[in-house]
């Protein structure tokens, strides 16, 4: 004869478990929850100093690099030097002209420059499109066409704040290694020419 069914002990049993739909539901505490303004005031906060980190970082990054002669093209003392976005490789403004050595260390000493007036730089890719020679001198000659060396550029120095109220100053063959556009910025020009 099958042997009926046993019913558990109340007293094995223990506590009483209720059905699973009267289980109260426990809350998980996510780490982050976009439903949270605390978190989203987080997020924003975040994404905020990763883009600010991303404009110091990178300079190029929404504006201009150091020195881009577009930056400063339409600067009246470019056009006086013979600038062209095409054949300038730097273009910037100094606050002083003495210390231009600061930004071109490998430039020898001109004393026409011994000034505390703003300067304005601009560097050549090679030679001065508007002193290659060959061309018509004082006395009728033509004058010898220059050539490019490697390393070595043409470069004009206007002094004065303001284009027309200045002094205009051309070197040629000028080592740009060490090259600063920023007084505490790095070299852009390191010494590999």
């Amino acid at each position: 004869m099958p042997t009926p069914e046993r019913l558990p002990d109340p007293a094995e049993a223990g506590p009483e478990v209720p059905p699973p739909s009267r289980v109260p539901r426990r809350r998980s505490r996510s780490l982050f929850s976009l439903r949270r303004r605390s978190d989203r005031t987080a997020l924003v906060a975040i994404a905020v100093a990763i883009a600010l980190a991303l404009v110091i970082v990178s300079p190029g990054f929404g504006g201009h690099p150091p020195g881009d002669p577009a930056a400063v093209a339409s600067d009246g003392r470019f056009a006086l030097c013979g600038g062209t976005i095409a054949d300038v490789q730097y273009a910037f403004e100094i606050p002083a002209a003495r210390d231009y050595q600061h930004y071109l260390p490998e430039m020898q000493l001109a004393p026409e420059l011994d000034l505390g007036e703003p300067a304005f730089i601009v560097i050549f890719r090679g030679l001065n499109p508007l002193a290659v020679g060959g061309f018509p001198g004082r006395n009728g000659q033509p004058t010898p066409t220059r050539i490019a060396h490697a390393g070595l550029h043409d470069l004009c120095i206007y002094v004065g704040a303001q284009a027309g109220s200045g002094e205009i100053n051309f070197y040629s063959d000028v080592s740009i290694r060490g090259l600063r556009v920023d007084r505490n910025g790095p070299i852009i020009e390191p010494g590999s020419e």
